[in-house]
Parts: structure tokens; C-alpha cells; sequence
């Protein structure tokens, strides 16, 4: 896929990933401590949620414009998806959180107009 060069605003969307064969759309918001976005995933055909696909560890900087995103466990594949679908783009580095590493991606869309 071709790197977006425009930042699509949330109001254009809606956007939607498959994660294992699941179909999902992706819907922004904001965790209430620190206002930074989180991403969540919910099933298209009944709505359900399906996942929250960043984490948010207040302790570590991070730029208004990155998430920490969940690739492992049950989120394993969403990073990939997310991606692919031009919601975020991982940018090579990683914070250890525990037992595991997490991304730290790029968010493509701009979420601050619309939160």
C-alpha cells in the first residue's frame, strides 16, 4: 500500500479492518486521564465490541499524534490490520510494558476536530 500523504480527518470516515477474519469498524475516542486517542474495534454485524486496539500508559511520553498500540494476546493481528487499512503506521519503535513490547504507531487520521 502506497504511504498516505494526506491526513484523513475521523469525519470521513467511517473506517473498518479485519482482524482474523472478522470484520470490524474503528471508532475514535479518548482515554479520560490524559485525552489521548484510543482506538476501538467493534464487530460490523452485531456491534459488539471487539476490542480496544491501543493501551495507554500514562508514565511514557508520547506525541498527540502516536498511540501505543495492543499487539498481542487477543489483539494479536490489529497492528497488521490497522496498517493496512491506513489508520496508523508503526513507527520502529517499541516501549517494553511488562512482559511484552509495544509499538508505538504513527495515528493516520486526524481524530482532534472531532473529540
Amino acid at each position: 500500500m502506497p504511504p498516505v500523504t494526506t491526513k484523513r480527518t475521523a469525519a470521513q470516515g467511517p473506517f473498518f479492518v479485519t482482524v482474523r477474519g472478522t470484520h470490524l469498524r474503528v471508532l475514535f475516542s479518548r482515554y479520560r486521564d490524559n485525552q489521548r486517542t484510543t482506538i476501538h474495534l467493534s464487530d460490523i454485524e452485531t456491534g459488539e465490541p471487539y476490542a480496544t486496539a491501543t493501551v495507554n500508559i500514562p508514565e511514557l511520553p508520547l506525541k498527540s499524534t502516536e498511540v501505543f498500540v495492543k499487539d498481542y494476546s487477543e489483539n494479536e493481528g490489529v497492528l497488521e490490520a490497522l496498517e493496512r487499512a491506513g489508520i496508523v503506521r508503526h513507527t520502529g519503535r517499541r516501549i517494553r510494558c511488562g512482559f511484552v513490547e509495544v509499538p508505538i504507531c504513527e495515528l493516520l487520521i486526524d481524530t482532534e476536530e472531532d473529540q
